[in-house]
């Protein structure tokens, strides 16, 4: 469920529930359930995308020539090309871009003024990070719709008919295990995009995320 939470210094600060996310934090792109948007569009120069166009949600599996428009990108990706770092310049045809403009981006100074922001970058790496997590949380709620549901569901029906069921019935374990095998095959990259050449960020990102400790309930113990 979406929250927001009023920026200006109140007596009592609170979170206000809003269910017209909904609109757009419901659909198809977030896996028919209450979730996260990582969108790539066709933008304008200053920022409003043309939604005449197409829109791409972006995850893992997208092709890298569909990803990061309307996002500022730095990094090298050798001769891949993506849709960061520019926008249309024709209204009537957007998406007509200049895709080696915005492409292997290392600095963002010439652009904007970056010193007020906590960082210069948007580092490639972690923007691919995000697009994996993004549809790995919408997953994770997926499952717990497609378990809650159908266990749901079954218990009123054994309810309705006075027994006690004791196991799942086949219908709500193909349920269940059809939602935990797309989030089991998404958490091991098998439908990942191959890329083209290697990509780097710009960043410290990638070295300080592959120094991050496991959880205790994820290290080997030994035995």
């Amino acid at each position: 469920m979406f929250y927001t939470l009023d920026q200006r210094d109140t007596a009592e600060p609170k979170f206000v529930r809003r269910e017209e996310c909904l609109q757009c934090h419901a659909s198809p792109a977030t896996l028919g359930v209450p979730g996260l948007l990582l969108r790539s569009v066709f933008s304008g120069a200053d920022g409003v995308p043309q939604l005449q166009a197409a829109t791409f949600a972006t995850g893992h599996s997208s092709p890298l020539k569909e990803r990061w428009g309307g996002w500022y990108v730095t990094g090298t990706h050798g001769d891949q090309r993506h849709m960061g770092n520019v926008w249309f310049k024709d209204k009537d045809h957007p998406e007509q871009l200049d895709l080696e403009a915005g492409a292997n981006v290392t600095s963002l100074k010439d652009r904007f003024n970056v010193t007020r922001y906590l960082t210069p970058d948007s580092d490639l790496v972690a923007l691919m990070i995000l697009a994996h997590q993004t549809r790995l949380h919408n997953l994770i709620s997926r499952v717990n719709w497609e378990t809650r549901l159908p266990l749901d569901q079954e218990a009123s029906m054994s309810e309705s008919l006075g027994v006690q069921a004791a196991t799942w019935s086949a219908s709500t374990r193909d349920r269940i295990y059809s939602a935990v095998e797309k989030l089991l095959r998404s958490m091991l990259f098998t439908d990942e995009i191959p890329l083209e050449a290697p990509v780097q960020g710009t960043s410290a990102f990638a070295m300080e995320f592959n120094l991050r400790p496991l959880a205790p309930e994820t290290r080997s113990t030994g035995r």
